[in-house]
């Protein structure tokens, strides 16, 4: 499987600019980040510093660790 990928501080900069507490597929697709195909997987690359619940298709172990350790949900879809 072939994903695109969304580093943590995309994530934030995102979160930050709308004011979102989670952020999903159709919010990465409504900013412009991803087409409506595309499969996402979160990578651990930038420094996320509020909560958020994200759901996508893939995580990386250190995206999972740092989204759940500011009692954020990593959720696979």
């Amino acid at each position: 499987v072939e994903y695109k990928a969304i580093n943590l501080s995309t994530l934030q900069t995102l979160a930050e600019g709308k004011k979102l507490d989670s952020i999903d597929i159709s919010t990465l697709i409504e900013a412009g980040l991803i087409a409506k195909k595309d499969k996402i997987k979160i990578l651990g690359n930038g420094k996320l510093t509020i909560k958020l619940d994200v759901k996508a298709h893939a995580f990386s172990k250190s995206a999972a660790k740092a989204i759940e350790s500011l009692q954020g949900s990593a959720i696979k879809i």
